[in-house]
Parts: structure tokens; C-alpha cells; sequence
């Protein structure tokens, strides 16, 4: 019998559970529909890829992302405070930035998420040779900066980060250069109020300022996938009321860059 396949991965999933239940509720941008599930059939089938090509996934990638990602999901982040007019101040987002070299490498395979996702939405003869799919997820990994870990600080009462079926987001932040318009950036949440910059001080400034509005976050991860994709969250009432409000969004972005949701 064939292997459910995760076109999200287990070890991501798992560090959004905030229960012990294991539900989550699933809707479908496209189709407009939800879905009670659990962990072994979120962002799941059989069909997608090879088992030999799971068993790679799992032993090159997956079982080295989950060691890295369940450890900056939950350590501790310390708070940098303020002083306001009558007390302290703590700021929505606060950091920490990973200095590992192996971590750095194995979170930057990260953003190979989106090819499991293309592959997932591809028809047979559409799909990438599962040779060159090994190569990526056999590989050390991308040469990107050491990334930062964002909290969103429990104090602020916002709504949750959403699991979304392609995970990377992707957004322009400004160059001190003046003749250019910006710089490519990428991002990844990791749990329901943690997530994973890739950038300098100056983007991650910029990242705080313009998605300190939860809810527009959301929906701009939404707003990349065409608005084709399929969320997820324990929080079944946030879900509904996100849900009402994707047709009508628009970012209102001067430049919007979309993730490919098949096979180039």
C-alpha cells in the first residue's frame, strides 16, 4: 500500500498544534469548503510522488528540519522593553537572530516547500523528474543570510499565524540604494506566533512595520498563492472569519509577486 504523502510537511504542521486534540480545520480558497482533519491527513495524499521519493524526503530533509524547527518554535526569546510614558513597553515582534552554520543551512531548504506543493498540483506528465527533486532535498541547502526569529508577543492578543499549503512568503523590502525599488525577502511561520525572516535589520524593521496587522498577514499569504490554496488552523472561529474575507482582499501592493502552485 502506497504512503500518504504530506505536501506540507509533518514537522511542520506539528509545531502549529496548540492542543492535544491533533484537529485542525482546513478550508479550501478555491472550492470555498471546510474540513475537520488531523495531523496524518493535513495537506496529505497517496498519488503525489514515488515512496521512494518520500523515503528521501523524510530521511535528507524532514528529519533534520524537524530537530531545528521544534527547537526555535518553543525556546525561550528574550523581550526587549521600552520605557513609555507610565510603564514599559514591550513591541509586538521580538527576535533572535541564528548563528549555527548547519541550522542556517537546513532552515534555508525551508523554501524548497513550494516545489511539494507544485508537485502535489501538477498532472503526471507535468510533474519534475524525481532525480532532480532528490538533488534539491539531498542538498546542503541555499546560501541565504542567517535568518531571524520573529515572536509575535502574547501579550498583544492577535490572532493566530495560519498554516498555509505553500508556506513561503515572499515580499519586497526597500534598498538604501535610490535607483533601485527593492529587494526580494522571504519568510516562513514556523507556529502560530513564531515565523523565520531571512534578512538584515533594516528588512526585518520593515517586516514588523507594514505586517503588524496580523490579520493582513494572513491574508497576503493568502493574496501570494493566487488565493488557490488551502489553509489551516485549530482555531476553527478565526478560520471562519478569515475565510468571509479573502475574495474581497487586495494588498493593494504597487508590486505583487505570486508563488507558482504547479510545476514550471
Amino acid at each position: 500500500m502506497s504512503i500518504r504523502k504530506h505536501y506540507l510537511s509533518r514537522c511542520i504542521i506539528k509545531n502549529f498544534q496548540e492542543n492535544d486534540n491533533g484537529t485542525f480545520y482546513e478550508y479550501d480558497c478555491l472550492r470555498g469548503t471546510f474540513q475537520t482533519r488531523n495531523i496524518s491527513k493535513l495537506f496529505a495524499g497517496y498519488h503525489y510522488w514515488s515512496d521512494r521519493f518520500e523515503t528521501i524526503l523524510g530521511t535528507k530533509y524532514e528529519n533534520e528540519l524537524a530537530l531545528v524547527l521544534t527547537k526555535y518554535a518553543h525556546c525561550p526569546i528574550e523581550y526587549e522593553y521600552t520605557l513609555g510614558k507610565e510603564r514599559l513597553v514591550c513591541p509586538q515582534y521580538n527576535g533572535m537572530q541564528i548563528h549555527d552554520e548547519n541550522e542556517r543551512k537546513i532552515l534555508s531548504k525551508l523554501l524548497f516547500q513550494q516545489i511539494l506543493t507544485q508537485q502535489k498540483n501538477s498532472l503526471p506528465d507535468e510533474k519534475a523528474p524525481e532525480d532532480v527533486l532528490e538533488a534539491f532535498f539531498s542538498s546542503e541547502g541555499l546560501e541565504l543570510q542567517y535568518p531571524v526569529i520573529f515572536e509575535i508577543a502574547r501579550g498583544f492578543n492577535m490572532p493566530p499565524l495560519i498554516l498555509v499549503d505553500g508556506i513561503v512568503f515572499i515580499f519586497i523590502a526597500p534598498c538604501k540604494e535610490k535607483d533601485k525599488l527593492g529587494h526580494v525577502c522571504f519568510m516562513c511561520p514556523i507556529s502560530s506566533n513564531r515565523l523565520i525572516i531571512w534578512g538584515d535589520k533594516a528588512d526585518c524593521d520593515f517586516f514588523a512595520m507594514k505586517y503588524r496587522d496580523i490579520n493582513y498577514l494572513n491574508l497576503c499569504m493568502i493574496e501570494r498563492q493566487s488565493k488557490e490554496c488551502r489553509i489551516a488552523s485549530q482555531n476553527k472561529e478565526y478560520i471562519i472569519w478569515l475565510s468571509k474575507r479573502i475574495q474581497k482582499f487586495d494588498s493593494h501592493e504597487n508590486v505583487k509577486i505570486t508563488s507558482c502552485r504547479k510545476s514550471p
